[in-house]
């Protein structure tokens, strides 16, 4: 029960960082949108980022990738486009699950 809650907290919490991050984005950034095939094979070949989660979302699907080092990415992809959301370093996975 306890594990199965903590999953639950863990997606809250990517889940709000998601909306705030779409939310509040400056209106000159730019999204780095492209086709999601060409996407994941470019984190895969010059970051080592490996698909380790994904999940079904309102506009499509989520994907994040993770490399041995701690690097990750979350990918917001519909209609085969994928849109890199946020990156960061320090990626830990509960194995427990």
């Amino acid at each position: 029960m306890r594990i199965w809650l903590i999953t639950l907290w863990a997606l809250a919490v990517i889940s709000a960082v998601m909306c705030v991050v779409l939310l509040s984005k400056p209106a000159d950034a730019q999204t780095a949108c492209v086709p999601l095939a060409d996407l994941l094979a470019a984190l895969r070949d010059k970051y080592g980022e490996y698909v380790v989660a994904t999940a079904e979302t309102p506009g499509g699907q989520m994907f994040i990738t993770a490399a041995k080092h701690g690097a990750f990415t979350v990918v917001i992809a519909n209609r085969g486009i994928g849109c890199i959301v946020i990156t960061g370093e320090s990626f830990q996975s509960d194995r427990g699950i």
